[in-house]
């Protein structure tokens, strides 16, 4: 089979998948040790004095890490905070500084009344975090709507990506302005969402 200068550029884009898929593999190993019991993940109480805060141009982003060595950072999804990682914060720390932040509009971190809240948004926040963190290169894990965020902030910042790891997660059908996500923003931004939880 003759190497052709189209085969040579589609074999090194294919060696770049692999070794790119090798390295979400490597994430979604350390994710998978999670299967642990309650005893190890981190308590509400443990969680919340553990949480820190760092200021960035969107706001005072709050966020809890665990842990030392390469940094795996670790998105949640909507209605949620960084306390959906317990797991992994409790459990992962011998083998990566685990950071999981509250996104904006989520959690305890704390913006601007007008800020914009959709993934791209979220994305341009999580450079801005790690930026103020000094952090150059993460093992990125998201789920839900945060890997729609992972997703994006990946694509535009492909050399802070160490690894990828996506779980449930939106993908290349999402549109942020469709009804039904339009709603849920409008209802983040308003306070509604959040006194109905509560009330609930």
């Amino acid at each position: 089979m003759n190497s052709t200068p189209e085969r040579s550029t589609r074999n090194a884009q294919r060696g770049g998948l692999w070794k790119w898929a090798g390295g979400a593999f490597a994430a979604m190993t350390l994710l998978s040790s999670s299967a642990v019991a309650d005893s190890e993940a981190l308590t509400p109480a443990d969680y919340d004095a553990s949480r820190k805060y760092v200021e960035t141009s969107y706001g005072k982003i709050a966020y809890v890490e665990r842990g030392t060595g390469p940094v795996a950072l670790f998105i949640h999804g909507a209605l949620l905070n960084g306390y959906q990682w317990r797991y992994q914060l409790g459990t992962l720390g011998d083998v990566r500084r685990c950071i999981a932040l509250d996104t904006m509009g989520m959690g305890h971190t704390e913006i601007k009344a007008d800020q914009p809240l959709g993934m791209a948004e979220q994305a341009k926040m999580v450079a801005a975090f790690l930026d103020a963190l000094k952090i150059d290169k993460v093992d990125l894990v998201g789920n839900d709507s945060g890997g729609g965020t992972a997703q994006i902030f990946a694509a535009t910042n492909p050399d802070r990506i160490r690894s990828l790891t996506l779980t449930n997660c939106e993908v290349h059908t999402y549109h942020e302005n469709n009804p039904m996500s339009a709603q849920l923003s409008t209802m983040v931004e308003s306070g509604i969402l959040g006194q109905t939880i509560k009330a609930g």
